[in-house]
């Protein structure tokens, strides 16, 4: 359950991003339309390397902490995504976002193995793994909606810092993430993890 609480709040970063990289160019940063193919590169690259080391990463800091630590860095990095007017800026976080991503993804699976009886891991699968899904297309309806229903003129200032709607939505979505990274550690802290164990 830990496992699946952390993933459904962190699912809302994979919906903005899908969602409102195009206008956060166009609007935020100012950008040519020409620019947008660099997004998804940023996300490819980050994606396939988080993959491909993301072994690596679990020996080197464990399992656990390769599932919720990359929510973390998710949220901290949304939360200075939606205040970044630097195209370059923006690339920068959008490679790491997608790299921590993916890693954690990597640290999900031995996980959810591990805690899951072995006599039930399919039963639970077909449970888990479609909730997980309807919880990522839930998010990424309700971030779309949400910012339809701001006025494209909404402007606010809290803290010092200006929101417009896309910058509200990504900070919310950064906050639910670092809930989401802190629900997994809070959630995981006393287990056992399979490379962790003692022998």
């Amino acid at each position: 359950m830990t496992l699946l609480i952390a993933a459904i709040l962190v699912a809302p970063t994979e919906g903005a991003i899908s969602v409102l990289n195009i206008f956060f160019l166009t609007q935020n940063l100012h950008a040519s339309l020409a620019a947008y193919g660099l997004f998804g590169t940023a996300l490819g690259a980050g994606i396939g390397i988080g993959a491909a080391r993301g072994g690596a990463l679990a020996k080197g800091i464990g399992t656990k902490r390769l599932f919720w630590l990359p929510m973390m860095l998710t949220g901290a990095l949304f939360l200075v995504y939606g205040h970044v007017t630097s195209l370059a800026l923006a690339l920068g976080i959008v490679f790491p976002f997608a790299l921590a991503g993916s890693a954690s993804n990597v640290g999900y699976g031995p996980l959810f193995l591990h805690v899951t009886p072995k006599p039930l891991i399919g039963r639970v699968a077909s449970i888990h793994d479609p909730a997980l899904s309807l919880s990522r297309l839930v998010a990424t309806a309700a971030v779309g909606a949400l910012c339809g229903n701001l006025s494209i003129g909404f402007h606010a200032t809290f803290l010092g810092y200006s929101f417009n709607a896309i910058s509200l939505v990504l900070t919310a979505t950064g906050h639910l993430a670092l809930v989401g990274g802190l629900s997994g550690w809070y959630g995981l802290r006393a287990m056992d993890a399979p490379q962790e164990r003692s022998h």
